[in-house]
């Protein structure tokens, strides 16, 4: 990583927003609004979800938005199917609970059909380690108190899921008040923070 001195905008249009998209997006001259990792993330015929994940809030950010499929979820244990919860519901329901929107989703065609059922099979592939208690290895330790709390679950869930055989291309940890912001990259070696 290296830091460029002096660079801005053309035209700076004194707007926060405004200027976050733009440098978000990456791609001045045109009129689609994609981001600069779903444009990388698309460059593959894989089409899994967890190859580009936002931990610490479920906004998508505009660096992942586009027409590849992306995940952002506050942490691990939230990546669960809604309604067969293993924390409140036994097994039977929760088997129950998914025939149910099989049946629903199995048949669909089309944008929702397919999100739908990408949906199920990412909540498949990572529920069981979504479950397990986390261990950080190395020793390393995230903030537990409530200034950085979010901040340390996001981090703690980006370790956790790029230790899985498939790690994801992309993780994106982001605080809750999104003043900080961290992107690695495991499979290439790039890692970087904006704060």
């Amino acid at each position: 990583m290296a830091a460029a001195q002096a660079t801005g905008m053309e035209v700076p249009n004194r707007s926060h927003f405004s200027a976050m998209e733009e440098v978000e997006d990456a791609d001045p001259d045109s009129d689609v609004r994609r981001g600069w990792i779903n444009r990388t993330i698309g460059l593959d015929s894989d089409s899994f979800p967890a190859e580009a994940v936002q931990f610490g809030t479920t906004i998508v950010p505009t660096s992942m938005t586009g027409p590849a499929p992306v995940i952002a979820t506050k942490s691990m244990k939230e990546l669960i199917l809604a309604g067969a919860d293993p924390q409140w519901d036994d097994a039977t329901w929760q088997a129950r609970r998914r025939r149910q929107l099989d049946t629903v989703w199995a048949p669909a065609k089309g944008v929702l059909g397919g999100a739908a059922q990408e949906a199920l099979t990412t909540v498949d592939d990572l529920a069981a380690a979504a479950r397990e208690n986390y261990v950080p290895h190395n020793g390393a330790v995230y903030p537990t108190d409530w200034r950085g709390r979010d901040l340390g679950n996001a981090l703690a869930s980006t370790a956790q899921l790029t230790e899985l055989a498939w790690a994801p291309r992309w993780c994106a940890s982001t605080s809750a008040a999104g003043t900080c912001t961290q992107v690695s990259a495991p499979s290439s070696g790039v890692t970087g923070s904006r704060c």
